[in-house]
Order: structure tokens, then sequence, then C-alpha cells
């Protein structure tokens, strides 16, 4: 499967009670808790996976991002658990969701451009324009049962397919549902 990244949201209350004794009360008999099994005990909530190496989960596992005074410790203890174990973690605020959309949204551009092209930007792809473009509407059209989740006790989900032009439906649909008083947005990796 790979290492992928995830956006996830949790309680600020919940995420208060991760301290070093809650990660060793989730450890199994080899003294391990995988993060998302640790996250998820606590009360975290997946809402869109980045995908298997995704540039936009790199920058976002890393950056620097505006931590809550009251939940820096917290955050610290994480952050060390999942440095020291290969995770990846972090808190984001707005911003580094509407980054993400951005991201996105200049992929699908660069993507539709090349479509567009008379010649592909990929050495190896010898097809015509108008064959790009047919397989194009074809990939499309063997996804498109995914293309919506209608799943009302999931609320993040507006579909379900790893493409980059619907993703940006539901990173919009999250930015604006978010409770961004009472949750945080989390990004993790393993």
């Amino acid at each position: 499967m790979g290492y992928r990244n995830y956006l996830a949201i949790i309680k600020k209350e919940e995420l208060k009670k991760i301290d070093s004794n809650f990660i060793e009360s989730q450890k199994d008999e080899d003294g391990h808790v995988i993060i998302c099994n640790l996250l998820k005990k606590a009360g975290m909530q997946d809402i869109y996976e980045l995908g298997k190496h995704s540039k936009e989960g790199a920058l976002l596992e890393n950056i620097k991002t505006d931590i809550p005074e009251d939940l820096q410790e917290n955050y610290k203890i994480i952050k060390e658990y999942a440095n020291k174990n290969e995770y990846g973690f972090n808190i984001l605020t707005k911003k580094e969701l509407i980054y993400c959309i951005e991201s996105f949204k200049q992929r699908v551009i660069k993507l539709l451009k090349n479509y567009l092209a008379e010649k592909s930007d990929c050495e190896f792809d010898t097809r015509t324009r108008e064959e790009r473009l047919i397989s194009y509407v074809n990939d499309k059209l063997t996804w498109s049962e995914y293309y919506t989740n209608i799943n009302e006790k999931d609320k993040f989900h507006v579909q379900s397919t790893w493409f980059y032009e619907y993703g940006i439906f539901d990173l919009i649909h999250s930015l604006k549902i978010i409770d961004w008083d009472n949750y945080c947005l989390i990004i993790y990796g393993w």
C-alpha cells in the first residue's frame, strides 16, 4: 500500500487527552501503536485521503503552523511520537486547507492543458490529442459510480474518487462545514 497521508478532524478537547500516559495505554505487547489507531482511539474522524506520497501531504506534515497555545504541549508529545516511529502528524489551519485546494486546482489545470495540447508533455505518451481526450473521458466513465457518495452519516465526502478534479469538492465542502472553534484539522501519515 505504501505511505499515505490523510486529513482528519478531532475535537480540541479530545486532542488534549493525548498525552504520554494515553500513548502508553494504547501500545500493544510490542510497545507500539500505529498513529491512525492512536488518533482514532482519541476520537479522530478521517475526512480525506490525500493519497500515496502526495506533495501536498509531505509539505503539510512538516510545515510550521499556528498551534493554539492550549494544544502546544499535546502537539509536541504526538509529533515526537510520530517522528520517532516514522509517521507524519501536524495540526493544520484553514490556510493550509486552502493551500491544498489551490494545489489540486493547479494540478487539474495542468492536466487539462496537457490533454488539450497537440503533443503530450510526457515523452512516452505518443497518442494524439484526440486519443488522449477519449482516454480521459473513458477513464472518468469507468470510475463514474464513485462520483457520488450518498451516505448521510458521512457528511464530509461529496464523492469518493481519487481524482483531483473531484477531490476539490470534498476539500471545499470540508472547509465550509468544519467547526473551526471546536475541532482541529490534522494531517497524519503512515
